[in-house]
């Protein structure tokens, strides 16, 4: 749980800094093409939560629903006609009934000859209760999708880097 509020507490102190990043991709160039797929992979060291069941859950879930919710996010724009690969490096990932954290890298590829043309670093994505102990207490009895959430505004976050003009 600690360490679940300490990586909301830096994901929200720091997203001004990531955003100030440029863009690794000139606008012209992500013109011209589509995502065709995106890849997940998952190089957080995690084994010492794998024995607890919730996590191993919010884990398999945020898999799926990140990979989702980066293609629906992508799915029509830009629609230009070289196929890319968004490939997604989750290197941080916590999850709780309160709340989730994750970020990642994620590699824009080329299809055709698997050249790299940028990267994304430190996409975040999160989801936390507000409103101090009351916010927790009463997101816990409602129990948002917090996994949903998170992955929603991790494609959001990606969209925003993607689409910044440097």
């Amino acid at each position: 749980m600690k360490r679940l509020f300490a990586a909301v507490a830096v994901a929200t102190l720091l997203p001004a800094a990531a955003l100030a990043a440029p863009n690794p991709l000139a606008a012209e160039l992500r013109q011209t093409m589509f995502v065709k797929d995106v890849e997940l992979t998952w190089s957080f060291d995690d084994a010492k939560f794998t024995d607890e069941a919730s996590y191993v859950a919010y884990k398999a879930d945020a898999q799926q629903r990140i990979k989702a919710a980066v293609a629906s996010t992508f799915a029509n724009s830009p629609a230009g006609s070289e196929p890319v690969v968004f490939k997604i490096d989750v290197n941080q990932f916590s999850c709780a009934s309160t709340g989730c954290s994750v970020r990642a890298d994620v590699a824009v590829v080329q299809q055709s000859d698997g050249k790299e043309l940028g990267v994304y670093h430190k996409v975040r994505g999160f989801q936390v209760a507000s409103g101090g102990l009351l916010g927790v207490a009463i997101q816990a009895a409602t129990k948002p999708d917090v996994v949903g959430i998170t992955a929603a505004n991790f494609a959001g976050t990606l969209r925003g880097k993607f689409d910044a003009k440097k």
